[in-house]
């Protein structure tokens, strides 16, 4: 069987309520029906540019997965179609594209689910689209069809961003959003106790958010991100072997860098109660420091990121971990400090009697000068 999907199945559709302009009819499968659904898949894996000799036929890429989704598609269409208590007087029909896993195909395609002839008349109303595989894909369909309310029915999206009903209010899908998966990958790493891990994600819709969900939650459960990497979009399965060898691993150095961040960062008894955790500057949030508290502060809880000063007349313990009274003091007369101090005290009531007493002696000379004025 030839893997071109044009020869896989050629039924021209030619009615008076739905026909297929020409040029869909020799690049799809297609099947009459009262009820249209289209599909779009990727059965070849990218548009691959290749220099023809001219002395051989052509040949397209090889087929991927999305050959086998096209034809499950078909195979449930058929199956509905001959179960007469499913859709009874109803028969469904299909018109399945080739997207190559490609921007501009799987637009022209989509744009082709609602073409319209010379008149303005839709040349065949598809009443929902079954498409298409990834996130990025998806998101330009959901936006395109949302504008007419198609239907949209992804089997392979799972970008969390299009549960958001406002922007893609004819968006479905048959998995789980990244939220569910990014949560569960987070778990798994908590299950298994593990406390360094490194990450590596595609640049697309779903690899990004995905990824950036994953590290806060890891995080949050008191794992370290080792390192983080952002591929580039890459189909070919021979060039992201290459790309991981040639920049990832001499990069990360994966083994020995997570070798020499475990030595950086070793895994340390947490703070105890007495100091305060301090992170260390321009490494990851769990390389850090235990800083033992100051003269009259104190913690009294493990991997505390402060010390609290004790109240007024109270003190730290020697260990900093709680406070205690201040202790009272008292000095005897015969102690040179006692006898400096009451030789101050005393010397400082002196001179206030004295001064008390040459204020006094001025405010009767100035009550002696008025009486005198006045007589």
């Amino acid at each position: 069987m030839t893997t071109n999907l044009a020869h896989l199945c050629q039924v021209y559709v030619s009615t008076s309520n739905c026909f297929i302009l020409e040029e869909n009819e020799q690049n799809g499968m297609i099947k009459t029906g009262d009820i249209i659904l289209g599909g779009l898949f990727p059965i070849h894996f990218g548009i691959r540019k290749k220099e023809e000799s001219f002395e051989a036929t052509p040949e397209l890429p090889g087929c991927t997965e999305g050959f086998r989704w096209a034809m499950g598609m078909v195979f449930a269409v058929n199956e509905i179609n001959e179960n007469s208590s499913l859709l009874p007087m109803i028969t469904l029909g299909y018109n399945i594209h080739d997207t190559c896993f490609n921007m501009p195909k799987t637009v022209k395609h989509s744009l082709q689910y609602m073409e319209q002839d010379l008149e303005g008349n839709m040349t065949c109303v598809h009443h929902a689209v079954v498409g298409t595989y990834g996130s990025t894909l998806a998101l330009m369909m959901a936006r395109l069809f949302g504008l007419y309310f198609i239907p949209q029915v992804s089997y392979a999206s799972s970008c969390k961003c299009l549960s958001d009903k406002l922007q893609f209010p004819s968006f479905l899908r048959t998995l789980a959003s990244d939220q569910h998966q990014a949560t569960a990958l987070a778990h798994l790493v908590r299950h298994f106790s593990w406390l360094y891990v490194g990450t590596i994600a595609v640049n697309d819709d779903y690899g990004r958010p995905a990824v950036a969900q994953f590290v806060e939650e890891a995080e949050q459960n008191g794992v370290c991100i080792a390192f983080r990497e952002i591929l580039p979009q890459i189909k070919d399965a021979q060039a992201i072997s290459l790309l991981v060898n040639k920049d990832v691993l001499p990069t990360l150095q994966i083994s020995n860098a997570i070798l020499e961040f475990k030595c950086r960062c070793e895994a340390r008894e947490p703070c105890r109660p007495g100091t305060r955790k301090v992170a260390r500057v321009g490494e990851p949030f769990c390389c850090f420091d235990c800083m033992p508290c100051n003269v009259g502060e104190y913690s009294n809880i493990t991997d505390s990121q402060d010390c609290f000063r004790c109240k007024k007349y109270f003190g730290s313990s020697s260990q900093h971990v709680y406070c205690i009274p201040l202790p009272e003091e008292l000095l005897a007369f015969s102690d040179p400090m006692t006898i400096t101090l009451l030789a101050f005290a005393l010397l400082g009531n002196a001179m206030t009697l004295q001064l008390d007493v040459c204020r006094k002696a001025i405010e009767d000379n100035m009550s002696n000068k008025k009486a005198i004025g006045f007589v």
